[in-house]
């Protein structure tokens, strides 16, 4: 897409699948494409239930597990498909 050629940018239920740096990357693209006064639209999941879930039980591995910030993830679409 050409810089600064979209109105409003919507993104559903994605960035919880992105690590830090791939939202990053997301973001800045999104801000590249979106012309001035533009709207961007992200939903995610509600993050309430499983902070309420790992206040009760004290399980830190399934909090982060949910919210995909473990360390090591493997890069490219190739080697998240096998």
């Amino acid at each position: 897409m050409h810089q600064q050629s979209v109105s409003v940018a919507h993104s559903w239920y994605l960035t919880e699948h992105l690590d830090r740096g791939e939202a990053c990357a997301f973001l800045a693209e999104v801000r590249r494409i979106l012309r001035p006064g533009g709207i961007v639209r992200v939903a995610a999941p509600d993050i309430a239930h499983p902070v309420k879930d790992y206040l009760g039980t004290g399980d830190a591995a399934s909090f982060i597990e949910f919210t995909h910030m473990r360390l090591n993830r493997s890069t490219g679409l190739r080697a998240r498909t096998k």
